[in-house]
């Protein structure tokens, strides 16, 4: 009996040996496994920044080396030269531009770029943009809201502290629990939700991104080459079909005067050529994605050459979360060249 005893407890010992063998190294292929996985996350992660970085490093070059022309940026090195032939404008379309309407396109590896010529968007820092905002709101918020904010916006930006009609000084703000007007310029498009009743206009349910139709610059002739469908049919009293018919001939071929748009929408021209324009600033704004990133790249370029790290003078650069579903293959265009 006693030898008998020993060898089934000898058996069970080796049994919960071979158990806690099992057991063990079921954890330690567990743990090597989600180690793997955690390397393989950080390395997709360290790649992904890596292709942004490249792809805005590419895009600050070719906007501080390449020629514009009025349908966007040319990319080949062919085009760089200006056209001998004197009966064709120095900003004659060439055919393959990138272009400057936010348009998307492939960037390095999984990133995406866009561009967007500031003078396409509407000039929050100009004399005239009480006046724009007043044509452009009224469709969104209706005609008294769009002067109240109007208002609220040239109260912020003066340098006064006396209240304009309909608009918001220090004791609007103080009420409201929002920091007092700066008395100067905006420096950066989102500062526009520190305006008195600016914030509500962003978080209301609207078919139109207005975060997306403003811009820091002082000029509010808009550039009818790179502005975006709201802007176009509110700034030129479009219907939305002839808006869209309009996109359509200038991704065909750009515009370089108002009898063209009167042309192509087949109506006669009524608008102020001043209130107009037609070639690209030196200000863009550029934007970098990557697909399935949780933020992507957010920045606003002066093209100078007074720059401190190139060509170019970095307004701001940020960077926002991503929401809903980041750009992919089906959307994005592919650059005509080889940047990229």
């Amino acid at each position: 009996m006693g030898v008998s005893n020993q060898r089934g407890f000898v058996l069970a010992t080796t049994i919960w040996m071979v158990a806690i063998l099992v057991l063990l190294a079921g954890l330690f292929h567990s743990y090597v496994e989600e180690q793997v996985l955690q390397a393989l996350a950080l390395q997709e992660r360290m790649q992904a920044d890596l292709d942004m970085t490249s792809t805005a490093a590419s895009v600050h070059h070719m906007l501080a080396t390449r020629r514009k022309t009025l349908a966007g940026l040319t990319v080949s090195p062919e085009d760089q030269n200006l056209p001998q032939d004197e009966s064709v404008s120095r900003m004659a379309q060439v055919g393959n531009e990138i272009r400057l309407d936010g348009a998307l396109y492939r960037g390095v590896g999984r990133a995406y770029f866009s561009i967007q010529d500031q003078w396409g968007l509407i000039a929050l820092n100009a004399e005239s943009t009480q006046k724009v905002l007043e044509e452009v709101l009224p469709d969104a918020v209706g005609s008294q809201r769009a002067k109240e904010l109007a208002a609220a916006l040239a109260d912020y930006i003066d340098e006064n502290e006396r209240r304009r009609i309909n608009g918001a000084e220090a004791l609007h703000y103080q009420t409201a629990g929002l920091p007092v007007p700066t008395n100067w310029y905006l420096r950066a498009e989102a500062e526009l939700g520190n305006v008195y009743g600016w914030q509500a206009l962003f978080e209301s349910e609207s078919r139109v991104n207005w975060r997306e139709m403003f811009s820091i610059t002082y000029s509010n002739a808009l550039n009818i080459n790179t502005a975006p469908a709201p802007l176009l049919q509110a700034r030129l009293g479009l219907s939305a079909e002839e808006t869209q018919t309009l996109i359509e001939a200038r991704n065909t071929h750009a515009f370089s005067r108002l009898e063209g748009v009167a042309d192509a929408l087949g109506v006669i021209n009524v608008w102020e050529e001043e209130e107009f324009q037609f070639f690209p600033a030196d200000e863009f704004r550029v934007k970098i994605w990557c697909q399935d990133c949780s933020s992507y790249m957010v920045q606003s370029l002066t093209i100078t050459e007074n720059g401190l790290d190139g060509p170019w003078l970095m307004d701001y650069s940020y960077l926002a979360p991503t929401t809903g579903e980041t750009p992919g293959n089906e959307v994005a265009r592919s650059v005509k060249g080889s940047v990229f």
